[in-house]
Protein backbone atom coordinates (compact mmCIF):
# COMPACT_ATOMS: atom_id res chain seq x y z
CA UNK A 1 0.00 0.00 0.00
CA UNK A 2 2.78 2.15 1.12
CA UNK A 3 4.05 1.82 -3.16
CA UNK A 4 0.23 2.89 -4.50
CA UNK A 5 0.40 6.03 -2.15
CA UNK A 6 3.24 7.10 -3.79
CA UNK A 7 2.92 6.79 -6.81
CA UNK A 8 -0.47 8.22 -6.36
CA UNK A 9 1.02 11.33 -4.78
CA UNK A 10 3.93 11.51 -7.33
CA UNK A 11 1.65 11.52 -10.63
CA UNK A 12 -0.26 14.33 -8.01
CA UNK A 13 2.28 16.04 -8.01
CA UNK A 14 3.17 15.85 -12.25
CA UNK A 15 -0.25 16.49 -12.64
CA UNK A 16 0.02 19.55 -10.49
CA UNK A 17 3.22 20.95 -11.95
CA UNK A 18 1.98 20.35 -15.80
CA UNK A 19 -1.03 22.78 -14.69
CA UNK A 20 1.14 24.98 -13.12
CA UNK A 21 3.29 24.81 -16.37
CA UNK A 22 0.21 25.26 -18.86
CA UNK A 23 -1.28 27.73 -16.75
CA UNK A 24 2.24 30.10 -16.52
CA UNK A 25 2.28 29.63 -20.16
CA UNK A 26 -1.37 30.56 -20.71
CA UNK A 27 -1.20 33.46 -18.31
CA UNK A 28 -3.78 32.35 -16.23
CA UNK A 29 -1.07 33.02 -13.13
CA UNK A 30 1.60 35.18 -12.75
CA UNK A 31 0.54 37.50 -15.35
CA UNK A 32 1.70 41.06 -14.75
CA UNK A 33 -0.80 43.71 -14.17
CA UNK A 34 -0.60 46.00 -16.90
CA UNK A 35 -2.27 49.70 -17.81
CA UNK A 36 -4.53 50.71 -20.58
CA UNK A 37 -2.50 53.60 -22.73
CA UNK A 38 -4.02 55.92 -25.28
CA UNK A 39 -1.72 57.28 -27.73
CA UNK A 40 -1.82 59.77 -30.52
CA UNK A 41 0.40 61.50 -32.88
CA UNK A 42 2.50 64.46 -32.34
CA UNK A 43 1.09 67.65 -33.83
CA UNK A 44 0.72 71.27 -32.36
CA UNK A 45 -2.53 71.86 -30.59
CA UNK A 46 -3.44 74.47 -28.12
CA UNK A 47 -4.07 73.55 -24.59
CA UNK A 48 -7.17 74.94 -23.32
CA UNK A 49 -7.28 74.58 -19.80
CA UNK A 50 -10.61 74.21 -17.47
CA UNK A 51 -11.34 75.23 -14.34
CA UNK A 52 -14.21 74.21 -12.37
CA UNK A 53 -14.94 76.73 -9.70
CA UNK A 54 -18.09 77.90 -7.33
CA UNK A 55 -19.30 81.23 -6.49
CA UNK A 56 -21.18 84.59 -7.47
CA UNK A 57 -20.56 86.02 -11.10
CA UNK A 58 -20.26 89.62 -10.20
CA UNK A 59 -21.01 92.25 -13.75
CA UNK A 60 -18.84 94.73 -14.82
CA UNK A 61 -21.71 97.37 -15.66
CA UNK A 62 -25.12 96.34 -13.83
CA UNK A 63 -28.69 97.55 -15.80
CA UNK A 64 -31.56 97.98 -13.78
CA UNK A 65 -34.39 98.17 -15.95
CA UNK A 66 -38.01 99.57 -14.56
CA UNK A 67 -40.84 100.33 -17.00
CA UNK A 68 -42.68 103.86 -16.67
CA UNK A 69 -45.63 101.89 -16.56
CA UNK A 70 -46.66 98.82 -15.22
CA UNK A 71 -48.91 95.97 -16.56
CA UNK A 72 -49.17 93.07 -18.46
CA UNK A 73 -47.01 91.96 -21.03
CA UNK A 74 -48.52 90.84 -24.27
CA UNK A 75 -45.34 91.04 -26.45
CA UNK A 76 -41.91 90.82 -26.18
CA UNK A 77 -39.41 92.34 -29.14
CA UNK A 78 -36.32 90.93 -27.19
CA UNK A 79 -34.70 87.68 -25.93
CA UNK A 80 -32.76 86.82 -23.30
CA UNK A 81 -29.03 88.32 -23.03
CA UNK A 82 -30.22 90.09 -26.44
CA UNK A 83 -28.27 93.48 -26.65
CA UNK A 84 -30.61 96.57 -27.22
CA UNK A 85 -30.09 99.83 -27.34
CA UNK A 86 -31.22 103.20 -25.62
CA UNK A 87 -34.65 104.42 -26.76
CA UNK A 88 -35.33 100.60 -28.31
CA UNK A 89 -38.75 99.18 -27.84
CA UNK A 90 -38.80 95.28 -25.65
CA UNK A 91 -42.18 94.69 -24.97
CA UNK A 92 -45.72 95.65 -25.18
CA UNK A 93 -48.06 96.26 -22.41
CA UNK A 94 -51.67 95.38 -22.17
CA UNK A 95 -53.35 99.03 -23.02
CA UNK A 96 -56.68 97.99 -22.11
CA UNK A 97 -56.06 99.22 -18.48
CA UNK A 98 -54.76 102.64 -19.78
CA UNK A 99 -57.54 103.18 -22.63
CA UNK A 100 -60.12 102.79 -20.05
CA UNK A 101 -58.86 104.73 -17.30
CA UNK A 102 -57.97 107.62 -20.26
CA UNK A 103 -61.62 107.27 -21.16
CA UNK A 104 -62.83 107.71 -17.57
CA UNK A 105 -60.33 110.76 -17.29
CA UNK A 106 -62.01 111.87 -20.42
CA UNK A 107 -65.68 111.52 -19.11
CA UNK A 108 -64.59 113.18 -15.84
CA UNK A 109 -63.15 116.29 -17.35
CA UNK A 110 -66.86 116.39 -19.65
CA UNK A 111 -68.68 116.16 -16.76
CA UNK A 112 -66.71 118.96 -15.06
CA UNK A 113 -67.13 121.24 -18.01
CA UNK A 114 -70.67 120.35 -17.92
CA UNK A 115 -70.91 121.42 -14.48
CA UNK A 116 -69.21 124.74 -15.16
CA UNK A 117 -71.02 125.86 -17.69
CA UNK A 118 -74.45 124.65 -15.46
CA UNK A 119 -72.58 127.10 -12.87
CA UNK A 120 -71.93 129.70 -15.29
CA UNK A 121 -75.99 129.42 -16.75
CA UNK A 122 -77.03 129.84 -12.67
CA UNK A 123 -74.22 132.64 -12.11
CA UNK A 124 -76.37 134.69 -15.13
CA UNK A 125 -79.93 133.68 -13.86
CA UNK A 126 -78.58 134.84 -9.94
CA UNK A 127 -77.80 137.95 -11.29
CA UNK A 128 -80.45 138.48 -13.33
CA UNK A 129 -82.82 137.84 -9.98
CA UNK A 130 -80.49 140.18 -8.65
CA UNK A 131 -81.14 143.36 -10.67
CA UNK A 132 -84.89 142.11 -10.53
CA UNK A 133 -85.15 142.23 -7.27
CA UNK A 134 -82.82 145.84 -7.01
CA UNK A 135 -85.17 147.21 -9.02
CA UNK A 136 -88.21 146.09 -7.11
CA UNK A 137 -86.81 146.93 -3.72
CA UNK A 138 -85.92 151.10 -5.84
CA UNK A 139 -89.38 151.25 -7.10
CA UNK A 140 -90.82 149.94 -3.29
CA UNK A 141 -88.43 152.39 -1.83
CA UNK A 142 -89.61 155.02 -4.30
CA UNK A 143 -93.78 154.20 -3.66
CA UNK A 144 -92.64 154.45 0.30
CA UNK A 145 -91.33 158.05 0.33
CA UNK A 146 -94.25 158.67 -1.52
CA UNK A 147 -96.21 157.40 1.01
CA UNK A 148 -97.79 155.41 -1.68
CA UNK A 149 -97.29 151.76 0.42
CA UNK A 150 -97.46 151.08 4.09
CA UNK A 151 -94.28 150.53 5.81
CA UNK A 152 -95.06 146.07 6.37
CA UNK A 153 -95.07 146.54 2.59
CA UNK A 154 -91.83 148.44 2.40
CA UNK A 155 -90.18 145.68 5.19
CA UNK A 156 -91.06 143.24 2.80
CA UNK A 157 -89.68 144.31 0.36
CA UNK A 158 -86.28 145.21 1.87
CA UNK A 159 -86.10 141.78 3.39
Amino acid sequence: MKKKTRNIILISAAVLILFSIIAKKAGWIGKEVGFEVNTQKVELKTITETVSASGKIQPEVEVKISPDVSGEIVDLFVKEGQEVKKGEVLCKINPLLYISNKERTEASVNTTKANLANSKARLVQSKAVFVNTELTFNRNKKLFDQGAISEAEFENSKS
